[in-house]
């Protein structure tokens, strides 16, 4: 009921009833219904390095798809393949650059000395002595930078290798516990 102004009039309010709701307590559990359940988590890590994973897991996989294992090998052999391809390509790569680098430089040498041949047997002793020592300066600097790379990247590696095997002795201790 509402009055011209659309406010609710008095009458109305006076009937309205205004209830609350509360909850009906849960009946408390008598002790022999009360069923006690325990749950136990476990986590388990496992690491394992190397291009295969040990036996244990292969049968696992063996389990889950049958055949996993044997293509889960064969794609170790495979990746082994390629990569005794790849070192393979690179050393056969790096033999033909030395022994190019080889055969020009022989070649320097010749054209070097049969140039101060000239320079001598053209009366000028002086300038074949500057272009023998200039020629063997050159070959004698472009061999050792070559050997002084060549021992840079050893080091490198050694030391990129030995850090990695200290990184892997630190975690091992990790990985059992």
């Amino acid at each position: 009921m509402t009055n011209s102004e659309g406010d609710p009039s008095p009458d109305a309010l006076e009937h309205s009833e205004v209830g609350i709701i509360k909850p009906e307590p849960e009946p408390k559990p008598e002790p022999e219904n009360v069923i006690q359940a325990v749950v136990r988590a476990e986590v388990r890590r496992a690491f394992f390095s190397g291009p295969l994973p040990p036996p244990e897991a292969l049968d696992r996989y063996n389990e889950i798809v049958p055949g996993a294992a044997d293509r889960i090998i064969k794609l170790a052999e495979d990746q082994q393949k390629h990569r005794h391809q790849q070192e393979k390509t690179v050393i056969e790569s790096n033999t033909q650059n030395a022994t190019s680098g080889q055969r020009y430089a022989f070649w320097l040498a010749v054209l070097v000395i049969a140039s101060a041949n000239v320079f001598a047997y053209a009366g000028w002793p002086i300038w074949a002595f500057v272009l023998i020592v200039y020629g063997i300066t050159a070959l004698a600097s472009v061999f050792l930078v070559g050997k002084r790379t060549q021992h840079k990247e050893l080091q490198e590696k050694r030391s990129a290798l030995e850090a990695g095997t200290s990184e892997k002795n630190k975690e091992e201790p990790a990985a059992g516990g």
